[in-house]
């Protein structure tokens, strides 16, 4: 499973998290926590998509960004 790399080496495919999320404040830090603890050996993305929150959960996203 996965791409050759040519040195006789399978790469593990990418994989991206979507977390769709408005006014999840209270709970969006766990979730990152939870995301950024995978053990997947591949390339992995977290993809936060905000659907106009106003409780702050943008704030505590973009912390995790800087970090």
């Amino acid at each position: 499973m996965g791409d050759t790399t040519g040195h006789g080496a399978v790469s593990e495919p990418s994989v991206a998290i979507v977390v769709p999320v408005r006014n999840e404040a209270d709970s969006i830090a766990a979730t990152l926590d939870a995301c950024l603890a995978q053990t997947y050996t591949g390339p992995l993305e977290v993809v936060v998509s905000d659907a106009m929150s106003n409780d702050g959960t943008r704030e505590v996203v973009e912390r995790y960004i800087r970090s």
